[in-house]
């Protein structure tokens, strides 16, 4: 027994020292990545379509904050804004009314999309009709979607638009990093953790190693003659990660994707530790049905690289459960200790503007011991349904998705 103890001592001291160099490693992959130098602006500045898909929410108050967020970027060329809502949305319509009667600078034009198949219209179908209503005014006419609970930063679309280059070059779309900032509840105050912690660090260490797999579509800009001439959105409505969809579209004909090193605010509101569980669900199942068959030998394999140390605190606490000495223990302290500073340093680095609050600090060993593990199981063992938006669905292969009752 005392041998046990002392190989699984020597076992919880190397993932330790492991997990330290990852969390390093990563942590200076991001500063690295958050330095980097905005690009040079253009000549001349092409005007913007910014679509934004809004579905159905309780918090309108934060709907208008977000939407107030884009009617005050700092982007010195006109922009248009459609605000996509569902036809049933009496609520959010009367948000937006609200808006352009108190934001006269807000160019917008508010598109009530009908439901189709479930309760709400899925976001692809609001997004493609306000393609349908709207045309690109200018051969360099950028095109950008944002979704409802994103607050961009000031100088988030012309850094976006600067990144995009040239109208000659081969970038067609280009993206940033999530930063999410709702600590109200316990649930929301795990998702936001478990995301800073983690999304952000490992996306910038992944730009060193591979092209990005897909695009974050939360808030993306695309060269709107790139985006047509891969053929739109047409044919993606029952694909259910239309951005990797669309990326691998984009590739296939020779375009570029670009992550830069643009910071956006993300708030979601959790209410429940089911809801929690679902939307955790969706994270990983998705990928697995959507991304697993279709990425190449080197996107898979950096992203697997690069994931292996969120493993690293669960296994840890297993082996501290199991072989219970004092060094396990400490092993376990150590790394949830270098969690939760890494995690502390990566809200810094992040800028995030509503920074975790001394009360909701205790979330973080929770989201490195028991998220991760939760996520690695629904990952692999979790059947093909989630669901999404008040609505079921079945993820076949390759992404294609059917309602359920």
């Amino acid at each position: 027994m005392s041998r046990h103890r002392a190989c699984a001592g020597q076992i919880a001291k190397g993932l330790t020292l492991l997990y330290a160099v990852d969390r390093l490693v990563k942590a200076a992959a991001l500063a690295a990545f958050l330095r980097r130098a905005t690009p040079a602006p253009p000549t001349s500045w092409p005007p913007v379509t910014m679509l934004h898909p809004i579905t159905q929410m309780d918090n309108t108050d934060q709907l208008a904050a977000n939407l107030t967020a884009c009617a005050n970027l700092d982007y010195p060329a006109p922009r248009q804004h459609l605000l996509l809502c569902d036809a049933a949305d009496r609520a959010s319509q009367a948000c937006c009314r609200h808006l352009l009667a108190t934001l006269p600078h807000f160019n917008a034009q508010i598109v009530c999309v009908p439901a189709t198949a479930g309760p709400v219209a899925p976001k692809i179908v609001k997004l493609m009709a306000g393609l349908a209503i709207v045309a690109p005014t200018s051969p360099d006419a950028i095109l950008c979607l944002i979704d409802d609970d994103i607050a961009p930063r000031p100088t988030a679309l012309r850094d976006l638009v600067a990144a995009l280059a040239a109208p000659t070059s081969p970038i067609s779309a280009t993206f940033g990093l999530p930063c999410y900032t709702n600590w109200r509840t316990p649930w929301s105050a795990l998702l936001s953790g478990l995301n800073n912690a983690n999304f952000p660090a490992a996306s910038a260490l992944l730009t060193w190693l591979s092209p990005p797999p897909r695009i974050t579509g939360h808030l993306v800009a695309y060269r709107w003659h790139h985006f047509q001439q891969a053929g739109g959105l047409a044919g993606l409505e029952d694909q259910i990660d239309d951005d990797f969809a669309f990326a691998r579209r984009l590739l296939a004909i020779g375009r570029q994707i670009v992550q830069t090193p643009v910071c956006y605010d993300v708030d979601n509101d959790l209410a429940s530790g089911a809801t929690l569980a679902r939307q955790l669900r969706r994270w990983f199942v998705l990928p697995r049905q959507a991304m697993a068959g279709a990425l190449t030998p080197r996107e898979a394999s950096s992203g697997i690289v690069i994931s292996l140390g969120v493993l690293v605190p669960p296994s840890v606490a297993l082996l501290a459960i199991l072989i219970r000495s004092r060094t396990t223990a400490l092993a376990l302290l150590a790394t949830l200790g270098l969690y939760s500073g890494s995690a502390l340093i990566n809200e810094g680095l992040l800028r995030n503007p509503s920074p975790p609050p001394p009360h909701r600090w205790w979330t973080f060993p929770l989201t490195a011991l028991l998220l991760p593990a939760y996520a690695l199981a629904a990952a692999l063992f979790a059947n093909d349904e989630v669901e999404w938006r008040g609505q079921r669905l079945r993820i076949a292969r390759g992404g294609r998705f059917e309602r359920l009752p």
